[in-house]
């Protein structure tokens, strides 16, 4: 490859960080925005606090049938037509939003959220999409970067309520729908940033060496985004996994008139799915995330409603929604730089000890009185250990299945965590006026308890399979699914 070209290539990479990075952070605004007021403005709306739980649970909703669309999206056209498309389609959701508000309409409020949740699952993808055009030494950096960004904007978001509402109030829309009209805007500047993305135009059948690894490749590289195809070659054939028509073959470098004609069969989300369960450790991973994220989202969604109930203001609860936010994003490369260091396994045990610690104190909280330190410290452990499940469980998922199957079943995990948070945040209202924040923090509690016997079960089954020597069903593909832990 010529030094243009390679110039060129990482020219790509930097704009797309940057690209990519500021849009997160204008979306991380406006989804935190949204959150701190969603649920008071349900209840507004409604005049009954068991449906407060509902506003999330739309935008969850939104977000887990969103998932898998505009990953397929991404895969058919660009990153930049889905991303854009996901960002809009939030921000469409927050006008909605604003005028269920001033209509006063419930179910326009509740249309709008699931919108609003279109900005999560673009959100989610975003953060593969910081890897399509990094070279293979900085794809970790590349991820850090954005998670970063991320943390900015979803830590300043909830202290933009304030505002929000003096803006609601001239709207005429009241000062609990006013923060949706950040949204808007938030979402607006996302959008702008994602259709300035540029990367190899097409994520399937893409003719154009990897500029920035600095090779000149025959190997066919018609795999999935960010997958070193030597990787894929290896694990592409699997005792567990429908044949793929990837074979690693040696073609020329195709002209500019020229588009190849391979393609790689798509796996079916069937497939995928039956491929996890097969799996010990992906099994782990998966239910890391989906049972964390569930866990973390049941707490956080009745947390503003709890807080109300005990006479704080919402400046306060924004701060605390901050410092929850804090704790789920802040810490992230650690937890990345654990996983790499001592294997996923023990950074998700890690995980589940900190989701107990966050029970204990918000029973405490509703038992005792709240106190803003109390159910602060709480809301932080709960984000500190739905980054250790998510980011750990994330990294066993990869490492055990084959690189053909990866694209599927990370839009499949995001949408199964979407979706089985979806339930229970549905539940939270009416657990909460059962039995109050003691009665959500006892079923988080509970749905630890289903997350460590699964990890339980998932070790044994995994080590009966490397006694045996079933290699194909331990999980392992290739030096990455030998990683400790």
């Amino acid at each position: 490859m010529d030094r243009t070209t390679q110039r060129e290539g990482h020219a790509v990479f930097v704009r797309n960080q940057w690209m990519l990075s500021i849009a997160q952070l204008f979306s991380g605004v406006g989804v935190a925005v949204g959150f701190a007021v969603g649920g008071l403005l349900a209840e507004q709306l409604t005049g009954h606090a068991e449906y407060a739980g509902f506003a999330q649970t739309a935008s969850i909703v939104g977000a887990g049938l969103l998932a898998l669309p505009l990953a397929r999206l991404a895969e058919r056209h660009s990153r930049r037509y889905s991303l854009s498309l996901g960002f809009g389609i939030a921000a469409l959701g927050a006008l909605v939003i604003l005028a269920g508000a001033r209509l006063a309409s419930p179910v326009l409020f509740f249309v709008g959220m699931l919108m609003f949740g279109s900005a999560t699952a673009s959100g989610l993808q975003a953060r593969y999409a910081a890897t399509d055009t990094a070279p293979d030494r900085l794809k970790g950096r590349a991820l850090s970067v954005v998670v970063w960004a991320t943390t900015i904007g979803s830590v300043a978001g909830p202290n933009l309520a304030g505002p929000g509402g003096a803006i609601g109030r001239g709207l005429g829309v009241g000062d609990l729908a006013g923060p949706f009209a950040v949204s808007v805007v938030a979402y607006g500047l996302a959008v702008v940033f994602t259709s300035r993305l540029r990367s190899r135009a097409r994520l399937v059948d893409d003719p154009a060496p990897d500029a920035a690894s600095g090779m000149d490749t025959a190997v066919d590289t018609t795999v999935d985004p960010g997958v070193d195809a030597d990787a894929a070659v290896d694990t592409a054939v699997d005792a567990d996994a429908a044949p793929v028509a990837h074979t690693g073959s040696v073609r020329p470098t195709p002209t500019p008139t020229q588009r190849p004609t391979l393609r790689p069969t798509r796996p079916t989300l069937r497939e995928s799915l039956r491929l996890i369960v097969a799996r010990p450790r992906a099994m782990l991973g998966f239910a890391a995330v989906v049972l964390g994220h569930t866990v973390m989202v049941s707490v956080m969604v009745m947390t503003p409603i709890h807080m109300q109930h005990s006479g704080d203001a919402i400046e306060v609860i924004g701060i605390v929604i901050s410092l929850h936010i804090l704790g789920m994003y802040a810490l992230s490369p650690v937890y990345g730089y654990l996983a790499d260091r001592f294997g996923p396994v023990p950074v998700i045990w890690a995980g589940f000890a900190l989701f107990t610690a966050s029970g204990v104190l918000g029973i405490a909280d509703d038992m005792s009185g709240s106190t803003m330190p109390r159910i602060s410290a709480a809301l932080i452990l709960l984000g500190l250990g739905w980054s250790a499940c998510f980011i750990a469980g994330s990294t066993l998922l990869t490492q055990s299945v084959p690189a053909a199957h990866r694209v599927t079943i990370q839009g499949a995990t995001d949408a199964g965590m979407n979706l089985g948070a979806a339930v229970f945040a549905a539940a939270a209202g009416p657990l909460l006026s059962a039995g109050g924040f003691t009665l959500i923090n006892a079923v988080a509690l509970g749905i630890v308890v289903i997350g460590v016997a699964t990890a339980v079960r998932s070790l044994r089954a995994h080590a009966r399979a490397v006694r045996a020597g079933d290699t194909g069903r331990t999980g392992g593909t290739g030096s990455a699914g030998s990683t400790a832990g």
